[in-house]
């Protein structure tokens, strides 16, 4: 688990946040022995930033 979020991630989770969508999503969730960088388990969605803007 990372402790600071690269770029892209950074401004993703501005639009994730505070339910801006409609949905509540979490950051660095933990899933068996990996953590998600974003999770909806309403929409039981997961997102994963790889790389950098």
């Amino acid at each position: 688990m990372r402790r600071e979020m690269g770029d892209a991630e950074k401004r993703l989770w501005t639009r994730l946040r505070r339910n801006q969508i409609g949905f509540h999503f979490r950051r660095q969730a933990p899933v068996g022995p990996y953590f998600l960088d974003f999770y909806c388990a309403k929409a039981r969605l997961c997102i994963e930033v790889d790389g950098d803007l």
